[in-house]
């Protein structure tokens, strides 16, 4: 059985260390609104709450698809990658 790490885990940590970098809390909000809510969003309609690499990058690449169509501007989608790269 391999590890698995709770996205929930992951994410909590990720805050922390954007926080203890001085990030200002806009920059905070903007990551967590157009980062960490979206993809907790898909895992959850993934019924999933374990970190999974190919989850995350299949997330991103519709992400990308997004931007393509313009659904969505370059700044979410770059927060996205961005949220996912952490």
């Amino acid at each position: 059985m391999k590890n698995q790490t709770p996205l929930s885990a992951l994410i909590a940590r990720s805050k922390e260390a954007l926080q203890a970098c001085g990030f200002k809390k806009r920059t905070m909000e903007m990551y967590h609104y157009y980062g960490f809510i979206l993809i907790q969003r898909y895992y959850d309609k993934q019924k999933e709450s374990y970190y999974s690499e190919e989850l995350t990058r299949k997330f991103v690449l519709r992400s990308r698809t997004e931007y393509d169509n313009g659904n969505i501007g370059i700044k979410k989608f770059q927060y996205i990658r961005k949220v996912a790269d952490m």
